[in-house]
């Protein structure tokens, strides 16, 4: 169980979607299977790159114990290239939609969100040594009622990473990490829309 923050628009006295403070991720709702299915191609060990779709096939409407049911789906396309003999370049993004509950006026759903993402790796492995960069990018648009619950977001992060084996089985990692957003929605609990640490 993974507690939420208390916006107006949830809670179980909200009008807008009932929701408990907090969402079982992995708990079953309506029982439908979902399905993923890849394409990959490699060139030897150099470079590979595919592509992988997901569908959980869930019903948005399906609510059980306050817990409902989101349909997602995504697409995802990534690239690994290994060159000069150290280096790793590695890239993915990511597309898709997430929906729950009912529609509202025959149209959108009560939480109909698109979202986008998408980061570049480099990294350098030298003897027991690696260091890394990333940088990542993310986005959400929302497509239903924004007035009430804004789920627009924009962000962006850079990761710095630095690795040494100690052993065969060990390794020390040390990572400096930096993320910035905007979500308007955050001002209803009291933050900057604006965020960065």
């Amino acid at each position: 169980m993974l507690p939420l923050a208390q916006p107006p628009a949830i809670g179980l006295n909200s009008t807008f979607a009932p929701q408990p403070y907090e969402v079982k991720p992995i708990r079953e709702v309506d029982n439908t299977l979902g399905f993923y299915g890849t394409i990959e191609w490699k060139d030897q060990r150099k470079f590979q790159m595919g592509v992988l779709y997901c569908d959980n096939r869930s019903d948005p409407e399906d609510v059980d114990k306050h817990q409902y049911g989101w349909v997602t789906k995504s697409a995802n396309f990534y690239l690994q290239f290994n060159f000069w003999k150290t280096y790793t370049f590695i890239s993915q993004y990511m597309n898709g939609t997430t929906d729950m509950g009912g529609k509202i006026a025959g149209y959108a759903r009560i939480i109909d969100v698109d979202y986008d993402a998408v980061f570049l790796l480099l990294t350098k492995k030298t003897g027991e040594y690696r260091t890394s960069v990333r940088y990542d990018w993310f986005s959400t648009d929302d497509n239903s009622t924004v007035i009430v619950d804004n789920s627009n977001e924009t962000g962006q992060a850079l990761t710095l990473t630095f690795s040494i084996k100690t052993g065969e089985k060990d390794v020390v990692i040390m990572e400096y990490l930096y993320i910035e957003s905007e979500r308007q929605a955050r001002t209803t609990i009291g933050y900057s829309a604006k965020n960065n640490r």
